[in-house]
Formats: structure tokens, C-alpha cells, sequence
């Protein structure tokens, strides 16, 4: 039986971006297949260069062969409560957890950045999942919090996510 697929145009506001959040969040179904940018000559240069610096930075520490950036930070309010210097769930992870470097099969978390799961070669979705559930389990344990997963979990079945979510 074939699939019945639709390409839609949608334009900023329709994609409904914010902090971790928009329509590819909401449908996870959707893919994106090319993307026009419009961007503007009148902008801050020196402040476009700095951004560009600051972003490069980060790059350089994060892992290139992960799942990205796996939970969202914690609000400030736990934090306080908590007394983290860092709403970072890296921290957590790291300094709380004692996580980093972390691994199931040919997945691990990642030493030089705890909030990213990498493959060391041969890791498979199913072990990056066992390793986000570990991290869920063992925060709520140790803190009290859950953590919440700011990417999209493709593949699965809704009864392999049930801890997640």
C-alpha cells in the first residue's frame, strides 16, 4: 500500500519557532526539505561577528556524531531551589550524575559535554534511548526533577517512550 505524502510551503510564523519548540516538535512526521533564508544587510556587523565567534566556540566542544543537545536546561527556579550554579542539564548530568563518558554499547555520553549522547562508532537509537532513560531515572532519584528531552525521538513506539514522557 503506498503513502500518500503532501509538500506544503510554510513560511516563519506558520513553523511557530521558540525555545526548543516548533511545528516539527508538534508533528513529527513532517520533514523539511529545503529552506529559503532571507537575511538582512542593515544588521549590527560587529555584533554578527561576535555571534558567529561565540557560536563556533560552542561548536568546537560539542560532539559531531550525536544526537545534539538531549534535555533542556532546568528553570531558574529549581535551580535556585536546588542550588546550582548552572541550569545546564550537562551539569546535572556531569557534576550530579557522574555521568560523562557514560556507555551502553557504541553509545556514550559524551566527556567533553554531558548534555550530548555520541556514537563511538557502532551505537544504535535503542542505546542512546537506554542512556536518556538512565539519565531521567537517576535525576528524578538524586534531585527530585525530571528532565525533559528537547529532541525528537523517531522510530519508536509510544510504549518504549512511556518513561519519557
Amino acid at each position: 500500500m503506498s503513502k500518500k505524502y503532501q509538500i506544503k510551503t510554510l513560511n516563519w510564523q506558520e513553523m511557530q519557532f521558540g525555545y526548543d519548540q516548533s511545528l516539527l516538535r508538534k508533528n513529527q512526521k513532517m520533514v523539511i526539505l529545503e529552506v529559503s533564508l532571507n537575511l538582512n544587510n542593515n544588521s549590527d556587523i560587529q555584533k554578527a561577528k561576535y555571534v558567529a565567534k561565540e557560536w563556533a566556540t560552542r561548536k568546537r566542544i560539542q560532539p559531531r556524531v550525536s544526537c545534539g543537545s538531549v534535555f533542556q536546561a532546568i528553570d531558574k527556579e529549581t535551580q535556585t531551589r536546588l542550588g546550582f550554579p548552572s541550569s545546564s542539564a550537562g551539569y546535572i548530568i556531569d557534576k550530579i550524575l557522574n555521568r560523562k563518558g557514560f556507555q551502553i554499547g557504541g553509545m556514550r555520553i559524551a566527556p567533553n559535554h554531558a548534555n550530548f549522547i555520541e556514537n563511538v562508532g557502532s551505537g544504535t537509537s535503542s542505546e542512546a534511548l537506554q542512556i536518556i532513560k538512565l539519565i531521567i531515572r537517576e535525576t528524578q532519584e538524586k534531585i527530585g526533577y525530571k528532565l525533559v528531552p528537547e529532541i525528537n525521538f523517531l522510530g519508536f513506539e509510544n510504549f518504549d517512550l512511556a518513561e519519557i514522557f
